[in-house]
């Protein structure tokens, strides 16, 4: 990208450009693509709507949609700084600016499945595991650069009820400790696929193939040497998949137009099982063991 092009791209965007360059995210092998698409994103300021950002693609362009009163809103009620919270949903909003978008998670993921008529709404959500793992933890080291913040690892618990959150109904549970400020619950399911893929929890060869669109590939390059890898490959989608949707029910994501049959707390336990016992497995065979 030439400096007069960069000059004429969104103060924040070129903000968030200088980052991805000082925390080393932005290298040779993603450099092209993700400059692409951030050179077709566009910020737009929205009202009146009842979430502080959104990203989709129109045309050609990624929009980008923020509502500085919602977070404003949000940000007082969750006792943040403004201006640290507005920078953090705006980072976050960007990484996804700059990251594969559903059509393309969706030919990637048609490589390996085994079930045509379920695409492409199911299994393309499990991908939002790592998706929003890596956005969340890259506007928080945005932000903890900018403001010399500091995020403390927190124990919490996350707890599913698909009755409308009432104790005494099922429920399910799990405690886990993180320093997200969004989606720590999601975060272990992501550092146990990515050391699945990668041998390791260390996310810097994360970051890099996500930023070039990689991971997917990487994926399905590592379980293609294991037995019945590519099988496991797609269940593990499939269970990441169920257990975004639970997330983002029991978060109330979906707001009032959420249909209650997406979500059930039987299959949501099921899929964290499943998905462990593959997890287990793959990491205990090893790499190229095909029994």
């Amino acid at each position: 990208m030439k400096k007069e092009e960069y000059e004429k791209l969104d103060k924040r965007v070129q903000e968030y450009i200088k980052h991805c360059v000082e925390l080393g995210v932005i290298n040779n092998e993603n450099m092209n693509y993700m400059l692409d698409r951030l050179s077709r994103t566009k910020i737009v300021r929205v009202e009146n709507v009842p979430y502080g950002g959104r990203t989709y693609s129109k045309n050609e362009d990624i929009i980008v949609e923020i509502c500085y009163e919602k977070l404003e809103e949000e940000a007082r009620e969750l006792g943040r700084n403004i201006e640290e919270y507005i920078d953090e949903n705006i980072f976050h909003e960007l990484t996804h600016a700059s990251s594969l978008d559903t059509n393309e998670i969706q030919n990637k993921i048609s490589q390996f499945m085994e079930e045509p008529n379920v695409f492409p709404n199911i299994l393309e959500r499990g991908y939002d595991i790592i998706n929003e793992y890596i956005a969340q933890s890259l506007a928080q080291t945005m932000v903890a650069a900018k403001y010399k913040k500091t995020y403390i690892k927190e124990h919490k618990k996350f707890v599913y009820n698909e009755n409308g959150y009432l104790p005494e109904n099922k429920s399910f549970s799990y405690e886990y400790d993180s320093d997200l400020f969004w989606y720590g619950e999601l975060e272990e399911f992501a550092m146990k696929f990515i050391e699945s893929v990668y041998g390791t929890r260390d996310v810097k060869n994360l970051y890099i193939d996500h930023f070039n669109g990689n991971v997917i590939d990487k994926a399905i390059e590592k379980y293609s040497h294991k037995k019945d890898g590519i099988h496991n490959l797609y269940k593990l989608f499939g269970n990441m998949s169920n257990i975004v949707v639970g997330d983002y029910y029991q978060q109330g994501y979906f707001g009032g137009n959420h249909n209650n049959n997406w979500s059930n707390i039987d299959v949501f336990v099921n899929s964290i099982n499943d998905f462990n016992e593959i997890i287990e497995k793959t990491l205990n065979r090893g790499v190229g063991e095909l029994e």
